[in-house]
């Protein structure tokens, strides 16, 4: 079961957080072009070009591939307070993972109307598995807690 987690893990990292943090940044970041000089220097010594760089996540990405992350953490904790539970919650998580994974593979191949529809359906279905996981962690947290006398 640690090598299915751990797999799952590297799945995520892999198909999910790119997708979900960074589908701003697939689509509009290009790096930045370089000009070429149309005057020699007159006696300046040439400075050295920066490498351009791939653009930082914003802290908009960066939100949203902790909120996935978390939700992670989540259905692992899940596992341990109601395996029933987990077993179906996990079900849900991997098929969307796995949904998400082929949009990924077309999405260079879609229009940008189409992408960006479906960009905004994989972050809400994201967005509505992790709360319910959320809300079924505390549901099963408060039950227990209630039982102690």
């Amino acid at each position: 079961m640690a090598y299915q987690s751990s797999f799952m893990g590297v799945r995520l990292r892999m198909f999910l957080l790119p997708l979900l943090a960074g589908v701003i940044a697939l689509s509009g970041c290009q790096l930045p072009s370089k000009k070429a000089d149309t005057q020699a220097p007159a006696v300046e010594e040439p400075q050295p070009q920066p490498e351009p760089q791939q653009p930082a996540m914003s802290e908009v990405q960066q939100a949203k591939a902790n909120y996935v992350l978390q939700c992670q953490k989540e259905l692992d904790a899940l596992k341990t307070i109601n395996m029933r539970i987990y077993e179906q919650k996990k079900s849900s998580f991997d098929n969307l993972v796995s949904n998400a994974s082929m949009y990924r593979s077309l999405r260079g191949q879609i229009n940008e109307t189409t992408r960006n529809t479906m960009d905004a359906l994989y972050e809400f279905k994201a967005n509505q598995i992790c709360a319910d996981i959320r809300q079924t962690v505390m549901q099963n947290l408060i039950r227990q807690g209630e039982r102690v006398r």
